[in-house]
């Protein structure tokens, strides 16, 4: 991540969608530790609180892969397990997940429970598995107590079936020995999420700002309603994170009104994803990109329709520009990949064992389609943006889809030179390997 730093600022905007927590600029500066709140010059940086005594979890990117062994397909899982068995009593674990169905997590919590823990769980009620309704029916549903698990008809923030909860985030007030344990990635917390998918997750702990921020957007979520500000920004110089907390983008006031049933009054101009890829310069500063050119490396699981094609045309520009751009995809839209196929971007397919799919066994996707496929949602750069060089990785749960306005999702900027190899190390990894194929096939087999 980029400077160190010790400034912090709580900014209210009250009409924006969203809950944002904004990392220093990502400007190429010393990268720090993957840790934000390390100590700096034998000073905490502000807001951040110290390590205490005990067991720490692996902090940064950890990603799974379906093909490998049990170990390196449940490390996603396995992180996750391993921070609430240390969960003291009087502490609080927070889930907000789209779907869940795992036994070992469930079986986690019942544990936790009964040592004193409290558990809070927020999931998307259309996925509700029979392990979550039985947790429910242990925890109850009463949003004012300590423990209880929430069903959100569809985003939680907002009445109505509109759209879905599909963020994942986990919080931990304390285990072991981090506190304020925020954990978020692409992957649902389902068995399909480990052995058919490719997912990312991502820790940061001991940040309190942090932590609060993202309970302000969970609460609204527990008791399905907004309060107060539509949006609040907060602003760390410590590690050059940023983390942006969205409900939908409501027909309210100056707001641009984008849903999976309003496809066409979808406006680019308003669509986060497509202003960052406005600031993205195609020369590349000395030392960063590749041969004078910015790099952009792009793996989406779901880039169809008006949001998906005004997206691929940024990127069909990008490309002209010069900029160096390389996409793995898993459900495209047709339209959508053959737009920057005919520009000459190079496109691999991460979509396998294509079959007729029972919407009870697929988080209720039905129809003809993959059942095994790259679940990741992230991009990579590494030259110049917003005028600074930067190696800078955006990530999280949000698809680029026109759905995703309608959605409660999280997407994670990490300005941070070891970040970005690892995303590349996996991108690359995926792209030479097994995960991908050519473009336009549909293989019926398991890669």
């Amino acid at each position: 991540m980029t400077a160190a730093g010790v400034c912090l600022a709580v900014l209210v905007a009250l009409l924006s969608p969203a809950v944002e927590v904004s990392g220093s600029h990502p400007a190429a500066r010393a990268s720090a530790a993957v840790d934000p709140c390390a100590p700096r010059g034998g000073a905490l940086p502000a807001n951040c609180v110290a390590w205490l005594p005990g067991w720490r979890p692996r902090l940064g990117p950890v990603f799974n892969d379906p093909l490998a062994g049990s170990k390196r397909q449940k490390a996603i899982v396995t992180r996750l397990i391993h921070a609430i068995n240390h969960s003291p009593r009087g502490s609080y674990i927070r889930i907000a997940v789209y779907s869940f169905d795992r036994a070992d997590v469930l079986s986690a919590l019942r544990r936790a429970r009964k040592r004193g823990v409290n558990v809070q769980v927020i999931v998307n009620k259309s996925v509700m598995s029979s392990g979550v309704r039985s947790l429910q029916k242990q925890l109850r549903k009463n949003p004012n107590r300590k423990n209880f698990v929430i069903a959100c008809d569809g985003r939680c923030r907002m009445k109505g079936d509109g759209g879905n909860m599909h963020a994942k985030v986990y919080t931990f007030s304390r285990a072991g020995g981090a506190r304020y344990l925020v954990i978020t990635g692409s992957g649902n917390l389902t068995s399909k999420g480990v052995y058919r998918q490719w997912n990312d997750s991502y820790a940061v702990a001991n940040d309190k700002k942090l932590f609060d921020t993202w309970n302000v957007m969970f609460n609204q979520m527990a008791h399905q309603k907004r309060t107060g500000a539509r949006r609040l920004s907060y602003t760390t110089t410590t590690g050059g994170y940023n983390y942006t907390f969205q409900r939908s983008l409501a027909s309210q006031n100056n707001e641009v009104a984008t849903s999976e049933t309003s496809t066409s009054r979808y406006v680019a101009s308003a669509d986060p994803a497509w202003k960052r890829i406005q600031q993205v310069s195609c020369a590349a500063p000395r030392g960063f990109g590749i041969g004078g050119h910015t790099v952009i490396r792009i793996a989406m699981y779901g880039m169809f329709k008006n949001r998906g094609e005004a997206l691929a045309k940024a990127l069909v520009r990008k490309k002209k520009q010069g900029c160096d751009v390389k996409i793995i995809m898993s459900v495209p839209g047709g339209h959508t990949y053959k737009i920057m196929q005919r520009a000459g971007i190079p496109l691999r397919s991460g979509d396998w064992e294509f079959a007729e799919r029972n919407a009870d066994e697929e988080d209720g996707i039905s129809g003809w389609g993959p059942r095994f496929y790259s679940h990741l949602k992230f991009m990579a750069i590494n030259g110049r943006y917003a005028g600074h060089a930067t190696r800078t990785v955006w990530t999280g749960s949000e698809n680029w889809d026109t759905l995703s306005f309608a959605n409660e999702e999280v997407v994670l900027t990490i300005n941070d030179a070891s970040v970005y190899r690892s995303y590349i190390d996996k991108w690359n990894g995926m792209w030479k390997g097994r995960a991908t194929h050519k473009m336009g096939t549909q293989p019926l087999n398991a890669p």
